[in-house]
């Protein structure tokens, strides 16, 4: 039977086989429909980058520390290539395969967490790995969320090149973090009728490992519920006509960055693409 809306201890493999929308689908259609269609059918596909594996391993080592043992193998044989390679990764399946650097900046970024007393604060109480399921209300999607830590707080771990407000910032912004944090607020909302507030631990992935917390406002809260609240309207039309469209389903005027215009007078005329004979279809 179905799980039901609400809150849920689940392991990780339990909660990628439910059948609901997440957030990490849904930024997929932030650059067009198609690419979230092909993102929710294409899962197994999916290319696992070393970025996303090592990222894996912090939040076991800060989360689970105890699974960094029994969940991880260390390769100490230089190239991951060739016959010695293939045999580790077969005698380690269903392991995550770091290199003994990887496993070394896994184990200084937890000391890092452990160092930083308002990160360590974030993580000293709460559920780990904590799932939620609800139906938003607008569209009557079933949607799932599974959060790092939840108490009074929601708290989402992240490593990242630069944990500078700048550069964190606009990293935030590229990677919809802020679309991220509204759907966690609205899923623990829409089961407890509590709004929490939303934190960020991030931790640089290269020594120093500075880690810096970082709360997120109202404002960047809302400007990622309406990415959200936008896409979901868009994924429920898409799914009643069958139509997942890309960038736009007419000719598009190609533009260069204003950089490569020399002269902006270039720009001032514009293609009547009728005049071609062009039939465009909807």
């Amino acid at each position: 039977m179905p799980l039901q809306n609400g809150i849920h201890t689940l392991s990780r493999a339990e909660y990628d086989a439910i059948d609901r929308m997440n957030q990490s689908t849904l930024k997929h259609g932030l650059k067009s429909l198609a690419h979230l269609r092909f993102a929710e059918t294409n899962k197994e596909e999916e290319e696992d980058k070393a970025a996303w594996r090592f990222g894996r391993c912090v939040h076991l080592g800060v989360l689970e520390p105890a699974r960094l043992k029994t969940d991880v193998a260390v390769w100490g044989g230089g190239v991951r290539r060739g016959k010695s390679w293939d045999e580790f990764a077969e005698r380690n399946a269903g392991k995550e395969l770091l290199t003994l650097e990887e496993y070394t900046r896994c184990i200084a970024i937890q000391e890092a967490i452990r160092h930083n007393s308002y990160a360590q604060r974030c993580f000293a109480d709460g559920a780990r790995e904590v799932a939620v399921l609800w139906t938003d209300a607008e569209t009557g999607l079933d949607c799932k969320a599974l959060l790092d830590v939840s108490h009074e707080i929601i708290v989402e771990l992240k490593s990242a090149r630069d944990a500078s407000p700048g550069a964190f910032g606009r990293a935030a912004y590229s990677y919809a973090y802020h679309l991220q944090a509204a759907f966690y607020v609205d899923a623990v909302r829409s089961v407890t009728g509590r709004e929490l507030p939303y934190v960020m631990v991030v931790a640089e992935s290269a020594p120093p490992h500075v880690v810096q917390v970082y709360t997120v406002p109202p404002w960047i809260l809302e400007l990622g519920r309406k990415e959200y609240k936008r896409l979901l309207a868009a994924v429920k039309t898409a799914r009643g006509n069958g139509l997942y469209n890309g960038y736009s389903v007419e000719p598009m005027e190609l533009q260069l960055p204003r950089w490569a215009v020399a002269n902006e007078d270039l720009e001032d005329e514009s293609t009547d693409f009728n005049s071609f004979g062009l039939k465009v279809t909807k």
